[in-house]
């Protein structure tokens, strides 16, 4: 492997592991804000980690607990109908049917 090959996968890598760093905060965020009844907090932190990874089934528990304790019911049923057809296109596509 040459050096920019190299310096392109240690890139790759490093992407990776800030990504992993940056949900893993956003989550413990999520938690600490649902524990401390800050629920419009916790939605944002919610809602970025959604953004991030759309099929992440954590993320949109965190996002529709939120929602659902903020009392905002339709935006929490338009969470789980968005989670689920995600969901079930991402199984779709996984199976390759």
């Amino acid at each position: 492997m040459d050096a920019c090959g190299e310096f392109e996968e240690c890139v790759l890598n490093k992407r990776e592991q800030l990504g992993w760093a940056l949900m893993t905060a956003l989550n413990q965020l999520s938690v600490r804000y649902l524990a401390f009844r800050q629920y419009g907090d916790a939605i944002h932190c919610a809602r970025q980690m959604v953004q991030r990874e759309p099929w992440d089934e954590i993320a949109r528990q965190h996002l529709m607990r939120a929602l659902a304790l903020a009392a905002h019911r339709g935006d929490t049923l338009r969470q789980y109908a968005d989670c689920r057809r995600t969901l079930l296109a991402e199984l779709h596509a996984e199976h390759g049917a």
